[in-house]
């Protein structure tokens, strides 16, 4: 069943990075660690509750191995 209130891209791209995280089997304050930013800060990210900087954003995708145009193309294309 769709959601009766449509998500947010932030959300989407919260989504993309949580589903590419357990696909490369990491734990969520282990992506913080490397991408050097709190467990607490990568859980809102996840969660599509804050809003990511550039180089935030950056730094995920190249420690999930995929470039940062291909997560917030993938986000927009669940919009």
């Amino acid at each position: 069943m769709k959601d009766l209130v449509p998500k947010t891209l932030l959300q989407l791209l919260g989504e993309e990075i949580q589903a590419l995280r357990k696909a490369h089997g990491l734990k969520q304050s282990e992506l913080a660690e490397y991408t050097d930013i709190t467990r607490s800060t990568m859980c809102e990210i996840e969660n599509g509750k804050r809003t990511i900087k550039l180089p935030t954003l950056k730094s995920i995708a190249n420690t999930l191995q995929v470039p940062a145009w291909e997560l917030l193309k993938r986000a927009e294309n669940e919009l």
